[in-house]
């Protein structure tokens, strides 16, 4: 049943898929008290769209009230979609009933180690929870997740806080990682404020950097650690690190389709981990089809972007995964998120008789004449044949709404083969992340049901 449904929201989604997906109602705030101009504003943008959080009520998010230990504790539990039914007898505190909103929350918590508690045996679930026991939860939980390894690097020039002195003893080392890695900051006087309440708005800023971290980890354990290669060949000064994900039941006597997924800016580098959050664009559903399919995750080289030279490698990967795996040559696309989507560009320009079909979002393909008018993409007319799938939002400054539809009437009107597109307002290039997160496949859909012709 919950196929059909499934198939069902993909055929209606699809029906829209030739216009706007997404109003700008849905994209704004319902909130009285959260301004466009607050500092806060986007976290909780992201924060209120992801689930994680609610407002007070309809109209008012309330950003400056403060978080009890109990609501942290339930928004950390969604954070990473854990079914908590049941925890609720695995509580010893004095203070908290079995029947209370929060009990199998705070049993979960207590029960993976995250919470203590106090000396007298209660838990103080309605307690404000001081900022120095927000950064002791929020370390407890990155470590519980297996990710304190996966935290973005540390910046030992981050200058301590200057209230550091009056952090209590156990909670310390979580202020002080939190600090380096840029999860936390000061006032605007540098200090942390250990013993002042955390708010509403606080919390939301930690959320998306929450949720990005759980993400790394889930695609980091989907593509296996002993799936992590670097590819290059004797004309290669830089290495390629990427990684590989193959189905459960990958069988070499049959034939399975291959996506490149290219990321975005930030997740360049050599660790072969940083850039797999935004894979999880491709697992967002349990019926994706990526599931049955070869996903290979290149990493750009730090101070690279996915243009020219790395395009190159990225090419050249395809065929040595296509000589190396049992893969489709009839079904090889190519995707990819913001600079991800450039680079998707890029290889459609470059190498198109590799391509079965593409689906860049927000990305930019940049091709203009010497009178500065925008070509399709340097007039390949091999890429002409490629179907293409173009996610943009209209308010995105970096590849907005009349860049891409210029880029689509000019595809069109050259031939091309198939030009499909989901159009968004409201988000800005942070649908990279609404792409990253829904659980929408029609794009994938549609991607995945492109087969060419193998000469």
């Amino acid at each position: 049943m919950k196929r059909i449904l499934s198939l069902f929201l993909s055929v209606l989604m699809l029906a829209y898929i030739m216009t706007s997906v997404a109003g700008a109602s849905e994209n704004k705030l319902p909130f009285k008290d959260v301004k466009e101009k607050s500092w806060y504003y986007s976290a909780v943008f992201e924060a209120y769209k992801s689930g994680v959080i609610e407002g007070k009520s309809d109209s008012y998010f309330a950003p400056m009230d403060n978080v009890t230990r109990a609501e942290l504790v339930a928004i950390l539990a969604r954070i990473k979609n854990v079914n908590v039914d049941g925890f609720a007898e695995k509580n010893s505190f004095t203070d908290v009933k079995s029947d209370a909103w929060y009990a199998d929350y705070v049993g979960w918590a207590s029960d993976r180690g995250l919470v203590n508690g106090y000396g007298d045996g209660s838990f103080r679930p309605n307690a404000p929870i001081k900022r120095e026991e927000m950064a002791k939860l929020l370390v407890n939980y990155i470590k519980s997740v297996s990710m304190f390894r996966l935290l973005p690097p540390k910046d030992e020039t981050a200058p301590p806080f200057a209230d550091a002195d009056s952090v209590s003893a156990w909670a310390t080392e979580s202020v002080d990682s939190l600090r380096l890695t840029g999860f936390v900051r000061g006032d605007e006087n540098g200090s942390f404020k250990p013993r002042a309440n955390t708010t509403r708005a606080e919390v939301a800023t930690l959320i998306p950097k929450l949720i990005y971290v759980v993400e790394r980890n889930e695609m980091a354990s989907r593509f296996n650690l002993n799936r992590s290669f670097l590819f290059s060949d004797e004309s290669d000064d830089i290495p390629l690190p990427y990684r590989i994900y193959l189905p459960d039941d990958y069988d070499v006597s049959k034939e399975y389709p291959l996506l490149m997924f290219l990321h975005g800016n930030g997740g360049q580098g050599s660790d072969n981990v940083r850039h797999l959050g935004a894979a999880s664009a491709l697992f967002s559903s349990p019926y994706s089809p990526a599931y049955d399919s070869i996903v290979v995750v290149p990493q750009c080289p730090e101070g690279f972007w996915w243009r020219g030279y790395t395009i190159d490698l990225v090419a050249r990967l395809f065929d040595y995964i296509n000589s190396m795996y049992s893969t489709d040559m009839s079904r090889q696309y190519v995707a990819g998120i913001s600079m991800g989507g450039d680079g998707t560009w890029e290889m459609l320009n470059l190498y198109p008789e590799k391509l079965s079909a593409a689906l860049p979002v927000a990305g930019s393909a940049n091709v203009y004449d010497e009178n500065g008018n925008l070509y399709p993409v340097g007039f390949n007319a091999e890429m002409l044949k490629v179907p293409i799938f173009i996610a943009y939002d209209t308010d995105d400054g970096y590849s907005d709404g009349e860049y891409n539809r210029e880029v689509i009437r000019i595809l069109r009107e050259n031939g091309a083969v198939e030009v499909s597109f989901m159009e968004t307002s409201g988000l800005g290039h942070g649908i990279c992340g609404y792409y990253a997160t829904r659980t929408d496949i029609s794009s994938l859909e549609w991607l995945y049901s492109k087969v060419r012709t193998v000469k």
